[in-house]
């Protein structure tokens, strides 16, 4: 036995493994353990209390008895351009009110209110980003993953946390187990399981906003490097937030009556989105704020001082995070106008990530997908409620899915191929006295890519050109170096978002127009009479391969070849 294979002092055997522990990793859990006897969650932090489903601003999307079917599908599939998985979108329909009731008689056995009611008992409704026909729930985010880990652990999932995991070894078109380490004793497991659901969301690349510091797209690397198929990576997500520090629930904060100004003090949404206006979807108010920047009318406040005194404790009581930061600086959000700024989210909440069909299963065979980890194909371009929503569901999916798959199939008695080499590769920066500190690479993509020319207002040119530069900050990789296991797992985190940030960019070079979060200055309109299409991707011996598929439009079809892309003014 060499060395190495020595440091792997933990070995971990399931039925299905689970990676994340927010909404989706949990749901998934939970649904798993209905048909196998041994299932495990692994989280990067502590499950139920990392990631971004603690602070997922108290928005759920779910289509109830009462509900127009038709009418809350066109507006999803309309939203996002067309973009839209439309028979994901007609799943989430059927499954969602199931899914609330099933939380909801949860939350009543644990006393945990997770969904608001109104007076006489039924589930309280509000509209906000991109609603017309549709509505959403109001979800208490903290109460419900109390909820979820309760329940975990009663039915006797295991839990592994405070562990990164950093490979997924896949031999022969198989995954054939993970690798990962304790940050805090050092100890380095293998992982191995019949079936696997990754559900540890997205890439956020350590943005502004809440929740979003150690969603590094650890995972979405990691599949990349095992072959596996990701679609729609140009669609990189951004939300917005306040420029002084790091909050969360512009959802809510536009249902209250919140509007965007420009230095003006123009309301000026309603000139990009004549219906919506400062209720518009994520899609176009980054887009557009880049846009009055341009034209030099920045900076972009939000106002919210006309909010009604029940509405404000409304968000007092779904924001607590964010309340307590604003109370701890002595800034009323209600009293004075804040300056508000584009953040960038990369592949979380958004529809890029691992290509998964209505089991979520990815183009691994026993590998499955849940929450921002896929392509999140249910919803297009941030209409409000969905991603939490999709969460659950496709936890609920992917989770039956690979207990099902598990339950046929008998470990085999071959060792996982590439461990050592993995392994080497994970502590390699912890061997260096000299080279260049995480902090210094992950500033260096922060800058890359949040940049408008990049993240926002593309063209061939500047993605070009950030290839270049993203080449140049490869080559510093191989100089990572790292004095402790805090580093450690920074040093791993940033090159998976680099992996991450050349998938965004190839992607945003290949895809030839604008739709959903896809902004080209080059072909600024919605070609779909050439690209109506999925963009996808994979890295195979570290080469890159991009191709498209027709987007199948079984329900609803754009009428028009040619249209005006989010983000662009209609009047003025």
């Amino acid at each position: 036995m060499s060395s190495i294979a020595r440091i792997a002092k933990k070995r971990v055997e399931a039925d299905v493994l689970v990676v994340g522990g927010g909404l989706a990793g949990l749901m998934a859990a939970i649904r798993a353990k209905d048909f196998v006897p041994r299932v495990i969650l692994v989280d990067k932090a502590k499950v139920g209390k990392s990631g971004c489903s603690p602070f997922a601003a108290g928005i759920y999307n779910a289509v109830l008895p009462e509900d127009n079917v038709d009418l809350w599908m066109k507006e999803i599939i309309e939203a996002g351009d067309y973009i839209s998985h439309q028979e994901w979108v007609k799943l989430h329909a059927e499954k969602s009110f199931s899914i609330v009731r099933l939380m909801d008689d949860w939350s009543r056995r644990y006393r945990l209110p997770i969904f608001e009611k109104d007076d006489s008992g039924r589930l309280l409704r509000r509209k906000s980003r991109g609603h017309v026909h549709s509505s959403h729930l109001v979800v208490n985010s903290l109460p419900m993953l109390e909820v979820l880990r309760r329940k975990a652990i009663e039915k006797g999932v295991e839990l592994l946390e405070r562990v990164m995991v950093t490979d997924i070894l896949a031999h022969e078109g198989c995954a054939q187990g993970l690798v990962g380490f304790n940050y805090r004793t050092g100890r380095i497991s293998l992982l191995k399981a019949k079936a696997v659901v990754l559900a540890a969301g997205g890439c956020r690349f350590k943005s502004i906003f809440v929740g979003h510091k150690n969603l590094t797209g650890d995972l979405q690397a990691a599949a990349l490097r095992a072959g596996a198929v990701f679609k729609n990576f140009e669609q990189a997500n951004s939300n917005t937030c306040y420029k002084e520090f790091d909050i969360h629930g512009m959802n809510l904060f536009v249902n209250v009556g919140g509007k965007f100004l420009n230095r003006l003090g123009q309301e000026f949404m309603w000139d990009y989105n004549p219906v919506l206006g400062n209720k518009a979807l994520l899609s176009e108010l980054s887009v557009a704020f880049c846009h009055e920047a341009r034209a030099g009318r920045s900076p972009i406040y939000l106002d919210m001082t006309s909010a009604k005194e029940e509405d404000k404790q409304l968000c007092r009581k779904i924001l607590p995070q964010t309340f307590k930061a604003f109370d701890r600086a002595g800034v009323d959000p209600f009293a004075h106008k804040l300056e508000w700024v584009p953040a960038f989210a990369g592949t979380g909440a958004s529809i890029a990530g691992l290509d998964i069909d209505l089991q979520c299963q990815t183009s691994i065979p026993n590998l499955f997908a849940a929450g921002d980890m896929s392509c999140m194909p249910s919803d297009g371009a941030g209409l409000g409620g969905i991603p939490l929503a999709f969460a659950s569901i496709s936890g609920y999916v992917a989770g039956e899915a690979a207990a099902r798959m598990a339950s046929g199939t008998i470990f085999g008695g071959k060792e996982p191929v590439g461990f050592e080499e993995a392994v080497h590769h994970m502590i390699a920066p912890l061997k260096r006295t000299r080279g260049v500190c995480p902090d210094e690479l992950i500033f260096l993509l922060q800058s890359l890519l949040f940049s408008y020319p990049v993240g926002y207002l593309k063209s061939a040119t500047s993605l070009r050109h950030a290839l270049e530069q993203l080449e140049e900050a490869k080559n510093k990789v191989r100089e990572l170096k790292a004095t402790n296991l805090h580093e450690l797992v920074k040093a791993n985190e940033v090159q998976s978002m680099m992996l991450i940030a050349e998938a965004f960019l190839r992607s945003s070079l290949y895809r030839e127009e604008s739709r959903a979060y896809h902004f080209r200055e080059d072909f600024p309109r919605i070609d779909n009479q050439h690209w109506l299409k999925w963009v996808l991707l994979k890295q195979q011996a570290k080469v890159w391969e991009l191709w498209t598929q027709d987007i199948p439009t079984p329900f609803h079809r754009p009428s028009e070849e040619f249209s005006l892309p989010r983000g662009v003014r209609r009047k003025g």
